[in-house]
């Protein structure tokens, strides 16, 4: 593991907050906020639980506008994301699986590949 990359989360991550309003307006923002998160979260592995204070509500607040509004754009990346995060989710996992069964059960969501990858993750 990366262990002795960061200890904790510099003091630079509640910029993401600030990055993650200014991506709703900008389609090609969000895309390549997932990628960097992802990215992060693959070197880091167990220590991206850091993160996840501040960055799960922002992933599942995301998923959440895509399949209310049935614009499934980044969906499957941000679902590849959360399973990629899976050794660090132990704590947050009743918050996970009552939004996932929120969308299953979200008449907006049309999409039988979208609801496969949500039961898939």
């Amino acid at each position: 593991a990366s262990g002795s990359i960061l200890s904790s989360p510099p003091s630079t991550v509640p910029s993401v907050s600030t990055l993650s309003t200014m991506a709703t307006q900008h389609s090609k923002m969000i895309v390549n906020m997932i990628d960097l998160l992802q990215s992060i979260a693959n070197v880091m592995d167990i220590d991206f639980k850091n993160y996840l204070p501040r960055v799960l509500p922002l992933i599942l607040e995301r998923l959440k506008k895509e399949i209310k509004s049935n614009v499934c754009t980044n969906t499957a990346k941000l679902l590849h994301l959360l399973r990629s995060c899976t050794n660090c989710l132990e704590n947050y996992i009743n918050i996970i699986l009552v939004q996932f069964t929120d969308y299953l059960t979200c008449p907006a969501l049309t999409s039988s590949t979208t609801k496969q990858d949500i039961m898939f993750t």
